[in-house]
């Protein structure tokens, strides 16, 4: 570890999923943070209000084929508080046609398109 690495110790990362979870445990859409691929997947397929997400992390092992996901290319126009994003090993075979301007990490393995959104304006990535 160098630095510039900040570690977690497990037991507390998952304490903080569990209060997370616990807020709105059948609505992901609800949620602030999402690192599930159910629940990532729910809300970015059915294209689910998404207003509260701040965060979505979903890093899938890279020792596995990646997953296919079927996400709705609109999804994230509804999630203008989404600052972080960090998505590996996850393939679409679209790309998003949106993505919120207001990101601060802006992480995607794997990204279906060679370009971001024309929408995308961010200036703080």
């Amino acid at each position: 570890m160098d630095e510039t690495t900040i570690w977690m110790h497990d037991l507390l990362q998952e304490m903080g999923r569990s209060i997370v979870y616990q807020e709105f445990p059948k609505e992901p859409g609800k949620r602030s943070k999402l690192w599930l691929f159910e629940d990532v997947e729910d809300v970015l397929t059915k294209n689910i209000e998404t207003e509260a997400i701040q965060g979505i992390v979903l890093k899938l092992s890279i020792d596995s084929t990646p997953k296919e996901a079927h996400w709705n290319p609109e999804s994230f126009s509804k999630m203008q508080h989404l600052k972080l994003l960090i998505i590996d090993n996850v393939y679409l075979l679209q790309g998003p046609k949106h993505l919120p301007n207001g990101l601060r990490i802006l992480d995607w393995g794997m990204y279906p398109s060679k370009y971001f959104p024309s929408s995308f304006q961010s200036k703080v990535i």
